[in-house]
């Protein structure tokens, strides 16, 4: 038999993080003493991040209920966003992330000999955690799961292929540094409006 699942949430999407180098530090400055982004940073947005994810988002902890199952956390993709030391501080660093959002869905069929059980259903997911100032401009601080695959009785559904439906993204890209456990957007630019921070001091 066939156990069809649909979720939506809102928002949803790909968000992407890196920290970056050295070299990419001083093209930062540079950017930011021209207000004018350098094109191999201006890259990152479609490739380089360290860690990305697309799908839908879902709430919670690791066994947690979300949309449909349980939440997993991924082994395979890291947490997205800055590493945290002793459990809540952010670490410190310069950092970049991309936030592609809007309302999505996914939809598919998959195949069971048995009457669906959900609490053996689990949405692998990847923690999304930044700063609570690092928002996207419409749907504001980000701090869900995003779903990257699904599993059943230990068994990795294969008929979800990763693709989402969205309704149009709005695309959020931004440059943040961290002193001192302290975060300070360096540049930020919402769907084509930039944002410059002349007064961060690297």
């Amino acid at each position: 038999m066939e156990k069809s699942i649909y979720m939506k949430s809102e928002p949803a999407g790909r968000i992407g993080f890196c920290e970056l180098d050295d070299d990419q530090i001083i093209l930062l400055k540079d950017s930011l003493k021209n207000n004018a982004l350098d094109e191999e940073l201006e890259e990152l947005r479609y490739d380089g991040m360290d860690n990305e994810a697309e799908g839908v988002f879902n709430n919670g902890g690791e066994g947690d209920f979300g949309n449909e199952g349980k939440i997993s956390f991924s082994e395979d993709i890291d947490q997205i966003g800055p590493s945290i030391i002793d459990g809540k501080t952010f670490k410190d660093g310069t950092y970049a992330v991309i936030m592609r959002l809007s309302k999505c869905s996914l939809e598919f069929d998959m195949s069971i000999d048995e009457t669906f059980d959900k609490n053996e259903f689990l949405e692998i997911s990847v923690p999304v955690k930044l700063p609570s100032n690092i928002k996207h401009e419409l749907y504001g601080e980000q701090n869900s799961n995003i779903i990257v695959g699904f599993n059943y009785l230990g068994n990795e559904i294969e008929e979800y292929e990763g693709e989402i439906e969205d309704r149009g993204f709005e695309d959020q890209f931004i440059f943040f540094g961290i002193t001192n456990g302290i975060s300070q957007v360096i540049y930020s630019n919402y769907e084509g409006e930039e944002y410059w921070n002349n007064n961060y001091n690297f």
